[in-house]
């Protein structure tokens, strides 16, 4: 294994290459993909991303805090990618049926209204179509 050199960055901050491990270490992810995180970082870097910035020539810097923020944010929205994909649900299959339990509930709510249902069996029909 090629020893890594270590640069005297900034207090708080860490170079792209660190900035890429720390990324992956987090997240679990594996070195394979290392390269794609580095150049991800650093075009960060370079936009102002992470609270980038120069360091000596041709060498950025990103805030330490930033990445770790970003990657436990990673992690959140990996995770429900993942649960979706375990429950093999669609984003058309939950919005088809987040509007038939709106058409559902509309419809007891007017029948209430109307008279046809009494207050107590509106809402435990509007119960049982939140809950199932």
């Amino acid at each position: 294994m090629r020893k890594r050199k270590s640069y005297k960055v900034d207090p708080g901050y860490m170079t792209c290459p660190d900035a890429a491990r720390l990324f992956l270490d987090i997240v679990g992810k594996t070195e394979n993909e290392y390269r794609e995180y580095y150049e991800f970082f650093l075009e960060g870097a370079k936009q102002g991303k992470f609270s980038g910035k120069e360091y000596k020539t041709n060498m950025y810097q990103v805030k330490k805090s930033e990445i770790v923020a970003y990657a436990k944010s990673y992690q959140e929205t990996d995770f429900c990618v993942d649960l979706t994909k375990t429950l093999d649900i669609t984003d058309r299959e939950v919005n088809t049926q987040v509007e038939l339990n709106k058409n559902e509930i509309n419809t007891i709510i007017a029948f209430q209204e109307q008279g046809i249902l009494k207050k107590e069996a509106a809402y435990d029909a509007i119960k049982k179509i939140i809950l199932n």
